[in-house]
């Protein structure tokens, strides 16, 4: 928990300063920069496994080339035809980004996909992963056909 809140303030610190210490930094030096990674996302959840430092954004909108969740069922189909404003039609996945440095990010994409979770309709987000028990949790709030906003745990 500790290690979560320290990671928590350290990538808030890199985010918040990283504009005004390029200008302060010799040529031989990186950081991150602003943003971290490329992308319209929200909702960061950061969390320490191991060695490595992994951010699960929500991912909110096209950000350069479209990414999209591919063979969804039917009724999936069906019930995103009649998504309105209030709901995020494109967040059906997410993506993760781990890094050791907190520098040089990899992104790992659709680590979780909507087309994998067949009694889902769409709009995954707000996740947020824990390790336990020999097993990965990840809480996400998403849409189930016909009810509105659900929250879930998948193992």
């Amino acid at each position: 928990m500790e290690r979560q809140i320290l990671l928590s303030i350290i990538i808030t610190l890199i985010l918040l300063n990283a504009c005004s210490l390029t200008s302060q930094v010799s040529k031989t030096e990186r950081f991150a920069g602003n943003p971290v990674f490329f992308g319209w996302y929200a909702d960061p959840e950061e969390i320490i496994f191991g060695d490595e430092y992994w951010i699960y954004p929500t991912y909110s909108d096209d950000y350069g080339i479209p990414d999209r969740s591919r063979e969804l069922s039917k009724e999936q189909l069906e019930v995103q035809k009649k998504c309105n404003k209030s709901c995020i039609p494109k967040a059906n996945f997410f993506n993760a980004f781990s890094s050791k440095d907190l520098t040089n990010w990899n992104k790992h994409s659709h680590v979780l996909d909507i087309k994998n979770v067949k009694w889902a309709s769409y709009s995954l987000w707000a996740p947020s992963i824990i390790y336990a028990n020999n097993k990965y949790y990840l809480f996400l709030v998403l849409m189930i056909f016909k009810t509105m906003r659900n929250i879930v745990v998948l193992e």
